[in-house]
C-alpha cells in the first residue's frame, strides 16, 4: 500500500514538471522574501521607539489594506482572464482587458490615496493620534501597492516567475534593509514619517525597473491590431474576486489598523511583531499557490479535471506537512523571534500562536482559495469570506476594548479557521474531491469533478 503511494506519487511528480518548477521558483524567491521582511520589519523595530514602531504597524497595515481595496481585484483578475485568452488566441480581448485594468487601477488607486490625504489634512490625523504627514505617505504607498501587485501577476501569466517575483520581494525589501540599516549606522534620527516616505521611493524605483524588464510582454499583448472589450462579463466576473482580495487584505492586516482604532496606535507595535512572525507559515501555502494558479486557470479552460485535481493532491500534502512543522518551530524558538524587535514584545507570544495555528490549519485544507477563484467559483469563495470575516469583525469590536491583543488574535483565527474549513467543503461540493492534507494521504472520494470543470 505505502510502496503503491509513494510510486504514484513519483509518477504525479514526473507528470507535473512545470508545477514543480514553477513550485521552486516560487518557494526559493517566498522563502528570501520571508526572511528579507522579518528582518526588514526587525530593523525598523531597531531604528524606532516602541511607541512610534506601533504608529508605522498601523500605517502600513492600513497601506496594505487600502492599496489591496484600490486595486481592484485586478491580481487574481489577471490570472482568471489573460491565460484563457493566451490559450484561445483571443489577442484583441487580451489587448483591451491589459488596456482596461490598468487604466482602472490607476484611477481608482489615485482617488484612493487623495482622499486618505484630504482625510488627514482635515483633522483625520489627530482624530487617530498620529501626525497628518504619516497618513499622507501611507496616501502616497496605495497606488504603488495597487499597481505592484497588478504587475507581479501580469508577468507570472506569461510564465516569468521569477521577473515577477524578485523585484518586489527581494530586491524592494533588500533596498529597505539597506536604508534602514544605514540609517541605524549612521545613528540618523529617524520617524514613523521617514521610514514610510523610504519604502514608499524605494518601491517606486523598483517596480520601475520591474516595468522596463516586462516590456516585451506588454508589447507582445498591445500589439494586436483590434481591441476588443467585454466589460460587463469582465466586471461580473472580477467583482467578487476584488471581494475576495480586498477581505483577505482586511484578515490578514486589519486588525492590525483595528487595534490602532479601539485602543491606540502606538499599542499595534507588540501585536505587529506575532503577525509578521507569523505570517512565516503562510510561506508553504503562497508559495505553492503563486505556482499553481495560472496551471489551474489553463487546466479548467481546457477542462482537463483529472490533472486540476492531481496539481491539488499534490500542493496540499507538500504545503501541510510544511506547515504543521513549522508551527512546531515557532512553539519553540517564538519567544525570541519576538523580543528581537524589542524585549517587552514578547507579551505577544500566547498571540503569535494563535495565529500559527490558524495558518496551519488554512494549510492543511488545500488550495481552496486558488481552486474556487480558478475555476469560476469567485462567488462561492467570496460569499464564504464576506460572511466570516463580518463575524470576525464583530467579534474584534466586542473583544478588543476588553482582551486587547488577544481579542483581536482570537477572533482573527477562528474566522480564518471557519473560512478554510467552509472552503474546503465548497470545492468538495463543486469539483468532487477532497482538496485537504488527508484528501492526499487517504485518496479522494466522490466523483473526478469533470462534469464541473
Amino acid at each position: 500500500m505505502i510502496g503503491k503511494y509513494i510510486n504514484d506519487g513519483i509518477a504525479r511528480l514526473a507528470q507535473h514538471r512545470d508545477v514543480l518548477l514553477g513550485s521552486g521558483i516560487a518557494f526559493g524567491t517566498k522563502l528570501a522574501s520571508a526572511v528579507l521582511s522579518y528582518l526588514m520589519f526587525l530593523l525598523i523595530a531597531r531604528a524606532l521607539d516602541p511607541d512610534s514602531y506601533g504608529q508605522f504597524s498601523f500605517a502600513f497595515a492600513l497601506a496594505i489594506t487600502l492599496g489591496n481595496f484600490a486595486g481592484l481585484g485586478s491580481g487574481n483578475s489577471i490570472l482568471r482572464f489573460l491565460p484563457e485568452y493566451h490559450v484561445r488566441g483571443e489577442r484583441g480581448l487580451a489587448k483591451g482587458f491589459v488596456r482596461t485594468i490598468l487604466s482602472a487601477i490607476i484611477i481608482s488607486s489615485l482617488a484612493t490615496g487623495a482622499m486618505l490625504a484630504l482625510f488627514a489634512v482635515a483633522g483625520g490625523a489627530d482624530w487617530l493620534g498620529v501626525v497628518p504627514g504619516l497618513l499622507i505617505a501611507t496616501a502616497a504607498l496605495i497606488p504603488v501597492i495597487a499597481y505592484g501587485d497588478a504587475l507581479s501577476s501580469y508577468v507570472r501569466v506569461h510564465g516569468r516567475m521569477l521577473l515577477a517575483l524578485a523585484p518586489r520581494d527581494v530586491l524592494w525589501r533588500l533596498l529597505v534593509c539597506a536604508g534602514v540599516g544605514l540609517a541605524i549606522l549612521r545613528t540618523w534620527q529617524s520617524d514613523a514619517t521617514f521610514l514610510l516616505w523610504m519604502i514608499c521611493g524605494l518601491y517606486v524605483i523598483v517596480l520601475v525597473l520591474q516595468s522596463v524588464l516586462s516590456s516585451p510582454q506588454f508589447k507582445s499583448d498591445l500589439s494586436a491590431g483590434r481591441t476588443e472589450t467585454v466589460i460587463p462579463e469582465w466586471v461580473k466576473i472580477s467583482l467578487p474576486l476584488w471581494g475576495t482580495v480586498g477581505l483577505n487584505a482586511m484578515i490578514q492586516q486589519f486588525d492590525v489598523v483595528m487595534i490602532g482604532l479601539f485602543l491606540t496606535p502606538s499599542e499595534a507595535g507588540p501585536y505587529f511583531a506575532a503577525q509578521r512572525t507569523a505570517t512565516l507559515l503562510l510561506l508553504f501555502q503562497l508559495a505553492g499557490s503563486l505556482a499553481a494558479a495560472p496551471l489551474i486557470a489553463r487546466l479548467h479552460a481546457s477542462q482537463n479535471a483529472a490533472q486540476v485535481k492531481r496539481v491539488t493532491t499534490l500542493l496540499a500534502l507538500a504545503v501541510g506537512l510544511c506547515a504543521i512543522m513549522g508551527f512546531v518551530a515557532m512553539a519553540v524558538i517564538g519567544r525570541p523571534l519576538l523580543a528581537l524587535f524589542d524585549p517587552a514584545f514578547v507579551i505577544a507570544y500566547p498571540v503569535l500562536l494563535i495565529l500559527c495555528f490558524a495558518y496551519m490549519i488554512d494549510a492543511m485544507a488545500g488550495p481552496t482559495a486558488t481552486l474556487l477563484q480558478m475555476t469560476g467559483g469567485q462567488g462561492v469563495y467570496l460569499r464564504i469570506m464576506a460572511g466570516m470575516y463580518a463575524l470576525v469583525v464583530i467579534a474584534q469590536i466586542v473583544l478588543i476594548p476588553h482582551f486587547g491583543l488577544m481579542g483581536a488574535a482570537v477572533a482573527n483565527a477562528l474566522g480564518y479557521i471557519a473560512t478554510s474549513l467552509i472552503a474546503a467543503y465548497a470545492v468538495k461540493r463543486r469539483l468532487g474531491f477532497n482538496p485537504t492534507l488527508f484528501g492526499g494521504w487517504f485518496g479522494q472520494s466522490g466523483g473526478s469533478g469533470g462534469n464541473v470543470i
